[in-house]
């Protein structure tokens, strides 16, 4: 073989070398591709089977009418079920109840069937009916349904509510109302009637009220205005805000502040471990305190007669009769008048601290 036929063949066999290395390469390359791929493609039969166990969540719409003043109802009542109670005033004599269901289940027809099972009872009780939602039969279970409930009542009918981490809500009602919720939202706006609200651990807004509203309140925080009608107050470590009153503020509080403001009526308050604030009474003040700061802001326009005691605390005004007790070295005390005198401010604290703003014009002993 001459020189160059050996070379031409070395040629070649560097050549067909090379082809096979460029093929090893993309046949390794596109190996872990497909492995990706199927990996891939594993992925998304895995999300589509964990979809179809878990099911599918539907809501259904339904209606309830009920027989109401002209078949002698007086008195409702309604217990919430994971799920918000809207209440507003009827157009006629008798009660609508639109309530949504939300149920989930493995597929459509299962959450059918549970839908299909719900249903709204009543019990009748000498003109006192209860709604209570049953399935099957059976007391409804909050796990497996949410109940949105909205109720139109007409004028007349007391209500009784009541709903635990969910909102209440009343709206434009002619009759008496009591409200019970723990750690949700309660929100009264233009009623016309008493109205009692037990509130623990949750958030209360009242306003507009025509009557006389109780509130309960246990660890929350409250917000009452725009009342005419008295305000009776029973806190338990809850905050409170109580604003523009036509009628007399009292009750008691324990382990929490109460602010009141802009008040025309009597204020008679009674605390024990919280703050006692005041702004802008037109009334008779009397305040019973230990271990909590009173704050006093008396308006201009009104005159007040003072007789208030405070025992190991301090007693803070520009008031000129500021005395201390020969017999009780730890008790300051304030007695006077300014103006005509016409309201009374009795304070009694201990512990704490009393803080009157008071216009001095015609102030004497």
């Amino acid at each position: 073989m001459t020189l160059r036929s050996k070379k031409t063949l070395l040629l070649s066999v560097v050549f067909v070398l090379f082809v096979v290395m460029i093929l090893d390469f993309g046949i390794r390359k596109v190996e872990p591709l497909e492995r990706f791929s199927e990996q891939f493609a594993d992925v998304e039969r895995t999300q589509a089977h964990q979809q179809a166990n878990h099911g599918v969540t539907k809501t259904y719409e339904r209606e309830l009418e009920i027989a109401g003043t002209g078949a002698g109802l007086r008195e409702l009542q309604l217990s919430g079920t994971n799920g918000p109670i809207t209440v507003q005033r009827a157009t006629g004599d008798n009660v609508s109840l639109h309530y949504a269901v939300t149920v989930s289940a493995s597929d459509a027809e299962a959450a059918a069937r549970k839908n299909s099972a719900v249903n709204i009872e009543q019990h009748n009780e000498e003109g006192k009916v209860t709604l209570a939602a049953m399935a099957g039969g059976k007391t409804i279970d909050h796990d497996d349904y949410d109940i949105a409930y909205t109720l139109l009542v007409p004028a007349g009918i007391k209500l009784r509510l009541h709903a635990e981490e969910e909102s209440i809500r009343l709206e434009g009602l002619r009759g008496d109302a009591e409200v019970t919720s723990r750690g949700g939202l309660v929100e009264l706006a233009g009623i016309t009637g008493n109205v009692i609200v037990n509130g623990s651990y949750g958030n209360v807004y009242a306003s507009g009220i025509n009557g006389t509203i109780t509130l309960n309140n246990q660890s929350g925080t409250a917000t009452i205005e725009d009342v005419q009608g008295d305000v009776v107050l029973d806190s338990r470590s809850g905050k409170q805000f109580i604003r523009r009153v036509q009628g007399a503020v009292r009750g008691v509080t324990e382990g929490g502040p109460v602010y009141v403001s802009d008040i025309i009526g009597s204020v008679n308050l009674s605390g024990h471990d919280g703050d006692i604030g005041m702004d802008g009474i037109r009334g008779d003040i009397k305040v019973v305190t230990r271990s909590g700061t009173t704050d006093v802001v008396l308006p201009k326009d009104g005159g007040f007669s003072y007789n208030v005691e405070v025992n190991e605390g301090n007693l803070l005004t520009k008031l000129p009769f500021i005395s201390d007790n020969p017999d009780n070295e730890n008790m300051t005390s304030l007695k006077g008048t300014t103006g005509t005198g016409k309201w009374k401010v009795d304070i009694t604290a201990s512990f704490g601290d009393v803080i009157i703003h008071s216009p001095i014009e015609e102030a004497r002993p």
